[in-house]
Formats: structure tokens, C-alpha cells, sequence
């Protein structure tokens, strides 16, 4: 028998299928904003990947458009506390845009 897929994140459909869904989020604005009210950024495996979900919620939801890759870079470096996190945020932002 086959193993039983847990279904309470999107671990069972790989941390590929994950980053490219986030960039969909973003290059196809109105997509997200028909499924933004049932994302989850909790149900994403990667820490930095439900940051970037849920600053994108946040950002969508108080000025109800969805944010260019510019503006995320910035709120997220705004939430940034090291070196670390700025180099992984924008690493990240270079990983969406391909």
C-alpha cells in the first residue's frame, strides 16, 4: 500500500510547485485576487515562502492590488532585522522573477 498524503500543507506537492504558485501570485494579479481570501500562508513549507504569502495577504488586502515585485522587496526588507534576511529576501525575489 501506498503511503497516505498529508494533505494539511502543500508539502505533498513539492517546494517547486510551491515557488512557482507564489509566482503566479504575483505576475497574475487578478488570479490572486480570486483565491486571496483562501490562501494560507501557513500551508507553505518554507518559512520564507509564508512570509513573502503573507506580506502579499497584508499588502492585497489594504490597498486591494497586488504588489509588484519592487514593492514586495520593500515591505520585506522593512520587516528585515539582519543582513541575512535582506540577502535571503532579495535571493528570493531573484528566484520568483525567473
Amino acid at each position: 500500500m501506498g503511503k497516505t498524503i498529508n494533505k494539511n500543507n502543500l508539502g505533498y506537492l513539492d517546494v517547486e510547485f510551491q515557488y512557482k504558485l507564489v509566482k503566479c501570485f504575483i505576475e497574475d494579479p487578478k488570479f490572486f485576487g480570486e483565491v486571496s481570501t483562501i490562501v494560507d500562508q501557513n500551508a507553505f513549507t518554507e518559512q520564507l515562502l509564508r512570509t513573502f504569502v503573507g506580506t502579499l495577504k497584508d499588502y492585497f488586502s489594504k490597498e486591494n492590488v497586488v504588489p509588484s515585485y519592487d514593492v514586495m522587496n520593500i515591505s520585506l526588507r522593512e520587516k528585515s532585522k539582519t543582513t541575512n534576511e535582506l540577502e535571503e529576501w532579495d535571493e528570493l525575489i531573484k528566484r520568483l522573477k525567473k
